[in-house]
């Protein structure tokens, strides 16, 4: 009977380790999972920044009627591109709604500017040639999970510095630089 009564109480002691073990590692696991997918979103957002601003470039560079290509995949619903942000002035950006402030680094810049009932988080670059002028924006409203091809087209016939404008089509996305 008292090795009956040891093993209980061994048994109940395992236990109870394993219950504050559980209840510890399963709340951790949530927090890593939603800090990967924060992650993995910055990471989306900085590529496509990238392709985009190389695209506008290489139009740029390539003078009047050039024309450059490129996809980007997004596997957010409510994306922006924006011809400058409200933090920085940049001359394209792109914004990405996030559910909290809470996990978003430090670097992205925040706004309520576009629907104060969502956080925004931006990245921009700043891109030679480029005028800072009107703000112009093309949102992504719920349908910005997939592959978007986006064409540049450089209409700048004055060879001075371009304005950006956007149109999309389905999933295609054009931006033309104009005078």
């Amino acid at each position: 009977m008292r090795r009956a009564q040891i093993t209980l109480e061994a048994i109940l002691i395992i236990s109870f380790f394993v219950l504050i073990l559980v209840a510890v590692s399963i709340p951790m696991g949530f927090r890593t999972s939603d800090a990967g997918r924060d992650v993995g979103q910055v990471v989306e957002m900085r590529t496509n920044l990238e392709k985009l601003s190389a695209a506008v470039s290489t139009a740029l560079a390539q003078g009047p009627g050039a024309v450059q290509t490129v996809r980007i995949t997004s596997n957010s619903r409510l994306w922006v591109l924006a011809t400058a942000d409200p933090e920085g002035n940049a001359s394209l950006s792109y914004w990405t709604v996030w559910e909290s402030r809470a996990r978003v680094p430090a670097e992205l810049a925040y706004t309520n500017t576009y629907d104060t009932t969502r956080h925004f988080g931006g990245l921009g670059r700043n891109i030679s040639g480029i005028r800072h002028g009107d703000h112009r924006y093309l949102y992504i409203n719920s349908s910005g999970k997939g592959t978007f091809v986006v064409r540049v087209e450089n209409r700048n016939l004055n060879g001075g510095d371009a304005e950006i404008n956007f149109n999309r089509n389905g999933s295609t996305i054009t931006i033309i630089l104009a005078e």
